[in-house]
C-alpha cells in the first residue's frame, strides 16, 4: 500500500500550513539611522536639569562630594594598601602550608 491515497495527505497538509512569509530584503538597509532624536532628548534633559537647579537657587553639585572623598581616602590610603598586601601574603602562606600538608596554625 506504499504511495496509496496520497491525495488525502496532501489535501490535509495544505490546510494546516501557515501562509508564506514576506520575502526578506537583501543588501544593506535603505534607512539612515542618525541618532538625531536621541541627541535632542539628551540636550533637552540637560537643559531642564540646568534650569531646575538654577530655579531652586542651589549650586551645581561638584564632581566629588564629601562621601566620595572619604571613600577615596579610605580605600586608597597607605594603611589600606598595607592591609591588602598583608591579607594577600597570609593567603599565600596558608596555601603553601596546605600544599605541604601541614595543619594551618
Amino acid at each position: 500500500m506504499w504511495g496509496q491515497n496520497i491525495h488525502i495527505l496532501t489535501r490535509h497538509a495544505k490546510k494546516s500550513r501557515p501562509p508564506k512569509p514576506d520575502p526578506v530584503p537583501f543588501g544593506p538597509p535603505t534607512q539612515i539611522h542618525d541618532r538625531v532624536r536621541a541627541i535632542e532628548k539628551r540636550r533637552k534633559a540637560a537643559e531642564e536639569a540646568k534650569t531646575a537647579g538654577a530655579s531652586k537657587g542651589t549650586k551645581r553639585r561638584a564632581a566629588w562630594d564629601e562621601d566620595d572623598v572619604m571613600l577615596f581616602f579610605w580605600g586608597n590610603s597607605r594603611a589600606a594598601t598595607e592591609r591588602y598586601h598583608k591579607t594577600r601574603e597570609e593567603k599565600r602562606k596558608n596555601l603553601e602550608l596546605w600544599r605541604q600538608g601541614l595543619p594551618a596554625c
